[in-house]
C-alpha cells in the first residue's frame, strides 16, 4: 500500500534480466509481458486454509502456487509454476503487442465456505517500446480491503504509482482512484468493478516488475 507521501517504504527491484531468464531469455516475436504480483496478508499459522487465486476471464493462464516472495511471511503470494521451479516475481504473462486489451480479472479470496469473488476491468495496451507492464495488487483479508498498483516510467529515471484502492482511507488523495462504483451480487458472493484499472507500459530495460 502506498504511504502519505505515495511511496512504499521499502522498494526493491527485479530488473529485465530476471524477467527474461523467466520467459526462456527473450520476449517472443510480437509479444510483451504483464507481471501480476499479488499478495494477501494472511497473518495466521493456518495459512493452507486460505483460498487465493485469480484468473483472466475464461482464459487457461497456467498453474498457480502460494509461497512466501515477501520478507513479511504473513503476506501470501501467488505465483506462477516454470515446471519443477517457480517465478521469483509473480505471475509473468505473454500478451500481445500493439492491441489494447480490456481483459476481466477476477480473484478469489477468503476461507472455507466464506470464499468472495472480485471482478475487474484491466485495459493493458503493450507496445514494441513499451512492452512490459506490472500490476500489483494487495488484499488484508481482515479488513476485506485491496489496493492496485502499476507503475509508470518518467523521464527523471523514476517511477511513479498509480492506485485504486476501496480503502477510504485515501479518499482525498487526488493520486488514489477510490473503487466505490460495485454491484454486489449476494447470491453467489461476487463483487463486480466497474472501473477500469488502467495498466501502465514500461520499457523493458527500464521495467519494475517486483516490489516488496
Amino acid at each position: 500500500m502506498v504511504n502519505k507521501r505515495g511511496k512504499r517504504k521499502v522498494i526493491i527491484m527485479h530488473d529485465s534480466e530476471i524477467l527474461l531468464k523467466e520467459l526462456g531469455g527473450k520476449l517472443p516475436e510480437g509479444k510483451g509481458c504483464i507481471n501480476f504480483d499479488f499478495a494477501c496478508l494472511f497473518p495466521y499459522d493456518n495459512q493452507e486454509v486460505l483460498t487465493f487465486e485469480f484468473g483472466l476471464g475464461e482464459e487457461e493462464i497456467g498453474s498457480q502456487k502460494h509461497n512466501h516472495r515477501y520478507p513479511n511471511r504473513n503476506y501470501v503470494t501467488i505465483s506462477k509454476k516454470l515446471g519443477r521451479k517457480v517465478s521469483k516475481i509473480g505471475f509473468p504473462l505473454l500478451v500481445d503487442l500493439n492491441d489494447e486489451q480490456l481483459m476481466i480479472l477476477w480473484i478469489k479470496v477468503g476461507i472455507k465456505d466464506k470464499v468472495v469473488k472480485l471482478v475487474f476491468p484491466v485495459k493493458i495496451t503493450v507496445t514494441k517500446d513499451e512492452p512490459v507492464a506490472t500490476l500489483e495488487g494487495h488484499f488484508n483479508f481482515d479488513k476485506s480491503r485491496f489496493t492496485f498498483i502499476t507503475y509508470k516510467y518518467v523521464s527523471d529515471g523514476g517511477w511513479e504509482q498509480i492506485v485504486w484502492t476501496n480503502d477510504l482511507e485515501y479518499v482525498d488523495d487526488p493520486r488514489v482512484t477510490i473503487m466505490s462504483n460495485v454491484f454486489i451480487d449476494k447470491d453467489n458472493s461476487t463483487a463486480i468493478y466497474h472501473t477500469p484499472i488502467t495498466l501502465a507500459s514500461q520499457p523493458l530495460e527500464n521495467c519494475l516488475v517486483s516490489l516488496t
